[in-house]
């Protein structure tokens, strides 16, 4: 019977928990029998990701620390520094926000 509280979820292998989303609500309606609390379904192993094929590309990457080539230092003005400053860090957030 497709009613409320009338079923159970149950997490895949290699994880664990109750299936349901933390503060469910049931509405007037007793919670299932296996609902504890929302602690959804966890990882509980690492996953192991094998790279296949004769050669296989792995990519690496640098953590992003600050750009200093994205513009040419000023030759004047005393604005041309922020202005240097500001863009920097758009580009930089742009390739950290790529790189996620």
């Amino acid at each position: 019977v497709n009613t409320h509280g009338s079923y159970q979820c149950k997490c895949p292998s290699q994880s664990s928990g109750d299936g349901f989303v933390k503060g469910a609500k049931f509405d007037g309606f007793p919670a299932p029998e296996a609902y504890k609390g929302g602690t959804s379904c966890v990882d509980t192993s690492k996953p192991i990701i094998t790279l296949r094929g004769p050669n296989p590309k792995v990519l690496k990457i640098c953590e992003c620390g600050g750009l200093s080539g994205v513009m040419n230092p000023s030759k004047g003005g005393s604005g041309d520094n922020e202005l240097q400053l500001g863009q920097r860090k758009m580009y930089e957030d742009d390739i950290k926000e790529m790189v996620r």
